[in-house]
């Protein structure tokens, strides 16, 4: 019984073509699954659509690819045609910035509970386990790998408690960032006068134990 021949060796440049040919093809896969059109990828590869044509019919499989490509670029058009606003005012609002909601931030930095970082054995929790609220109050983060557990939240640094405190409580009018002292009095001397005005700045600084740290004159 005779052997079958094997098939001929393929030349060096048919080679090259097929390597050529298979390299358009995941090239032009890639630029249509990223949204483009059948004409961006034909100017990006710089091929000409009688050239694809040829190429699609002798693959099956990329012809079928191609086709599913096409269909879902189709389909997200006509979304993006029918709600050509929904996207941006998603975002607008995601992002909009308001008076409460930056005092919703303030009041989640300022009235954040440790625990709810904590586990039950008091290692610290996955992030994506610890509750909005209190992750909003996060300002840093340290991850350590983990080995075969993946990564792992080694230390987490919060915004500043007290920073948060003061400005809600500025903003409910608990503390007031002026002095009113009456200057004009014809009483005061010029001397007292400057005094005066010292002891206001050194107030307004925090510097409220003057007597205690100048003595009294």
């Amino acid at each position: 019984m005779r052997k079958p021949m094997p098939p001929p060796l393929k030349s060096p440049i048919q080679v090259i073509k097929e390597r050529v040919i298979e390299d358009h093809k995941k090239q032009f896969l890639d630029i249509l699954q990223a949204g483009g059109t059948m004409t961006e990828a034909y100017a990006k590869l710089a091929i000409t659509c009688d050239t694809m044509t040829k190429i699609r019919r002798n693959d099956k499989e990329f012809a079928k690819a191609v086709k599913e490509a096409q269909k879902a670029n189709s389909e997200i058009r006509e979304f993006e045609r029918n709600h050509p606003q929904r996207e941006s005012l998603e975002l607008l609002e995601k992002n909009r910035i308001t008076k409460e909601r930056v005092l919703l931030e303030l009041s989640r930095i300022a009235l954040l509970d440790p625990l709810d970082y904590l586990n039950d054995d008091g290692t610290l929790k996955d992030i994506k386990d610890i509750p909005e609220d209190a992750r909003r109050a996060i300002g840093g983060v340290e991850i350590q790998s983990g080995g075969t557990q993946g990564e792992i939240l080694k230390k987490l640094k919060l915004i500043d408690k007290k920073g948060a405190l003061d400005s809600l409580a500025r903003h409910l009018g608990m503390f007031k960032d002026s002095i009113e002292l009456n200057l004009e009095d014809n009483t005061i001397t010029p001397d007292e006068r400057m005094v005066l005005q010292e002891a206001a700045k050194l107030l307004l600084k925090g510097k409220t134990n003057l007597l205690s740290e100048g003595g009294t004159q």
